[in-house]
Formats: structure tokens, sequence, C-alpha cells
């Protein structure tokens, strides 16, 4: 089966908390449960998550992959701050970045006890065509960023 969903898991943007995963997620994964195709299979979702998402609040998104669905990554470039940010400015200026950084970023989410993500999410819809090549070298085989 093909995913059909691939959602974004990252801090909430206003607030900075979690709230979205701690009450989103397990509302989102009962009602897929009760999602069937035609041959009875639920579709697999892949939540991609942020380096911040890793590392400090991974345990609600590892429980996904025990239910069949996986986890992929969603690449917002950290800011000054280290923070996720979402301003589209940030992202332009550090387009030439995202081919060197990208496998780094994959490298973290793997050592955060995740399992090499093949689903990418994001950049802010900011992209180049030399993306689709760093993407593809470091294993990502679906690109839903455009």
């Amino acid at each position: 089966m093909h995913l059909c969903l691939a959602c974004h898991a990252e801090r909430d943007v206003w607030d900075g908390g979690y709230a979205s995963i701690d009450q989103v997620l397990p509302g989102s994964m009962e009602a897929m449960d009760g999602i069937r195709d035609h041959s009875g299979i639920t579709p697999r979702i892949a939540w991609c998550v942020t380096e911040d998402v890793a590392k400090n609040r991974p345990r609600p998104l590892k429980s996904v992959l025990d239910l069949g669905h996986e986890t992929g990554i969603s690449s917002h470039f950290p800011g000054e701050t280290g923070t996720v940010e979402h301003g589209q400015n940030l992202n332009f200026a550090n387009l030439d970045r995202f081919d060197p950084w990208f496998p780094e970023l994959c490298r973290q989410i793997v050592d955060a006890g995740f399992p090499p993500p093949r689903t990418h999410v994001s950049w802010m819809f900011a992209y180049r065509d030399t993306m689709t090549g760093a993407l593809a070298w470091a294993g990502i085989s679906v690109d839903c960023s455009v």
C-alpha cells in the first residue's frame, strides 16, 4: 500500500509547546484505526518529525512505528536560536546550505532512535533542482515539499 498521508510533527507554532502532538496524535491514530481500504488494510501515515521533536519529544512519535506507520523528516531550517523557523525569508536565504545540511539532519534523526527517514516534507516550500539529488542521496523516496 502506498502512503496516503504525510503529517508534520513539530513544536506548536503558536506557543512553542507540544500540545498538537500530545492531543492530536492519539486522536488521529484512533481515527485511522477505523479506516480501511477496499482490501481491509488501514492506510499508513508518515509522521514527519523535526530535529527538535526527535530530540525532545520522541516517545509519542516512536509509538506509531509499532502500529505500522512510519516517521519521516521535516526539514525546517533552524534559525539563529536553533529553533524551528517558519519565515519564508530564512529558508530562501539559506537554500545553498540545504544540500550539505540535510544529511546531517538525517543523521540526527537516526541518532535520536528513529529509523532512517524515507519521506520528507517542508523546507517551507522553497525548492530548487539540486534538492532532489540531496534527498535521493540521503535515502528519501517520497518528497512532499512542493
